[in-house]
């Protein structure tokens, strides 16, 4: 029997994961109409991220964003 490689290794499955998980509790959040914002460290539970996933992507859309000429 061939043992095939484990897709949760790879690195870019992760991150689609997390994007659709993401989209997921967002898209619940605006359907349910529910009005506070979500904790980062409850979204990160959530979707299965390390706690600090929310400033790590904050500091990586920052750096992104400013290095962009307008």
């Amino acid at each position: 029997m061939q043992h095939l490689p484990d897709i949760t290794c790879n690195s870019n499955w992760v991150d689609q994961q997390i994007d659709r998980l993401l989209g997921f509790e967002v898209l619940y959040q605006e359907l349910t109409g529910y009005p506070d914002p979500i904790a980062p460290s409850v979204i990160c539970e959530k979707i299965g991220a390390h706690p600090t996933f929310t400033h790590t992507a904050i500091l990586s859309f920052s750096k992104k964003f400013n290095s962009k000429t307008l």
